[in-house]
């Protein structure tokens, strides 16, 4: 198994060329990047051929939900199993995806349990399918840009909020760095943000709101205070305090996401929350 610096920094580097206009990169282009990497990981022991066959379902079924062509049945019964597959896969409920860990079990500070940081590529994986099939991409580089520079003050903001929210709730101030930090940051915090942001906000809430739109006027508020609460739901294994937390932040993450009409935003504010909670908050929960 090769170096995880090599591992993280390919995945990270092609999601972050998933994340371009297609007036940069094309669909053909993302499409040959998705295979390259599911090839390297591949070759590199991180995905087994189970994982590989899910891939594969999630992506055709994804790809038939979208033809305009066929049945409309056939395109929701697709969707649903696209969706089914996501989960499946991000949850690591069927094997087809090997964790490599970064540390042992230790303490990371002197007020937490001890820490296994263990990274998959599952979630980066199906967050890709999802950019390729399903989510519009930007214009250009500078709508990209204004929608951030706008959202700018909220993406800091937002995160330092919640944070003094969550010493509120019990999470004590406990500053740390070590030497695997960076890959942490970069393996499980960027990868996971990016894929939960392009699930949760890109494809769930919008399409949510689009449906709601035809038979209410509140369809952007609904839309957003259900994914929030759904998201806050999914990080019940944490302990209520916490689910309730994660719904506070996904109610910061939709709002800038439907404000500012920017995944990338969104992507940035998710990202630093959860890489400020890691440096300067007990970690875990």
């Amino acid at each position: 198994m090769p170096n995880y610096w090599l591992c993280l920094l390919s995945s990270a580097l092609i999601c972050f060329l998933f994340l371009f206009p297609k007036k940069l990169i094309s669909t053909k282009i993302k499409f040959l990047l998705f295979i390259l990497l599911s090839i390297l990981l591949t070759a590199w022991g991180f995905i087994t051929t189970a994982g590989i066959g899910m891939l594969s379902i999630a992506g055709l079924t994804m790809y038939l939900a979208t033809r305009p062509d066929i049945h409309y049945i056939l395109r929701f019964c697709s969707a649903l199993i696209a969706i089914a597959c996501v989960f499946i896969i991000s949850m690591n409920i069927i094997p087809g995806f090997v964790k490599f860990s970064l540390i042992t079990p230790e303490y990371l500070g002197a007020a937490t349990m001890p820490f296994k940081a263990d990274i998959s590529f599952a979630k980066c994986m199906t967050g890709l399918l999802l950019l390729l099939f399903w989510i519009k991409p930007e214009f250009n580089i500078k709508d990209i840009a204004t929608k951030i520079r706008q959202a700018l003050p909220f993406i800091i903001g937002l995160p330092v909020l919640i944070l003094l929210l969550a010493q509120q709730l019990g999470w004590r101030f406990d500053f740390k760095w070590y030497d695997f930090s960076l890959a942490f940051i970069i393996g499980k915090l960027f990868l996971g943000a990016a894929a939960e942001e392009i699930f949760f906000r890109g494809v769930l809430q919008c399409r949510l709101n689009v449906f709601l739109q035809k038979h209410t006027i509140y369809s952007a508020a609904i839309a957003l205070l259900s994914i929030s609460l759904l998201f806050g739901i999914l990080h019940l294994g944490g302990g209520t305090t916490y689910a309730i937390l994660a719904a506070t932040a996904g109610l910061a993450y939709g709002w800038i996401y439907w404000r500012f009409n920017s995944l990338h935003a969104a992507i940035g504010c998710h990202l630093l929350l959860n890489s400020l909670h890691f440096i300067f908050l007990t970690y875990p929960a």
